[in-house]
């Protein structure tokens, strides 16, 4: 069974592993450091899958927990981050009734970093794309695109 709170749990969990290790970056010897920047990557897209999917169920459903075929049902059960992003900035007043200095990206026209637009599950299996192991454009990704989305979205609950 799934539940919002594992979500939660989840996100936060990837959160702080990734946080890590970008303020950690430099001691990273050199021969690893595109290895370790591919993973914060990754990871990086599962803080926006469980935020995003944590949002969904608390603003929206009031059950405490999912069952796999519930959460198909509910079109959670995917790792499309661009397709929840959507269901939320359609569908919550949250989000749409929001000045731009109340948050740092708008709904409606957000813009995913180049990046962003790449993460699917199977960037684990990447070695070629070179964006994943960019220290500049990873950390571009993840402080203007998964961190404010994190926290905005943790500090509401």
């Amino acid at each position: 069974m799934w539940s919002s709170k594992k979500y939660q749990r989840a996100a936060e969990k990837h959160y702080k592993t990734c946080k890590h290790l970008l303020d950690s970056i430099d001691t990273v010897k050199a021969d690893v450091k595109p290895q370790v920047i591919s993973n914060i990557f990754y990871l990086s897209g599962y803080i926006l899958e469980c935020i995003l999917k944590f949002y969904i169920l608390e603003e929206k459903h009031k059950t405490k927990s999912y069952s796999k075929e519930e959460l198909t049902q509910l079109e959670l059960w995917t790792h499309d981050i661009k397709g929840l992003w959507e269901k939320i900035a359609n569908e919550s007043p949250f989000w749409k009734k929001r000045t731009p200095k109340e948050s740092p990206f708008d709904a409606n026209g957000f813009e995913w970093t180049d990046l962003s637009k790449k993460w699917t599950e199977a960037v684990r299996y990447e070695t070629d794309d070179k964006d994943y192991k960019n220290e500049k454009i990873v950390k571009k990704h993840f402080t203007q695109t998964v961190e404010p989305i994190f926290l905005k979205i943790k500090d509401k609950h």
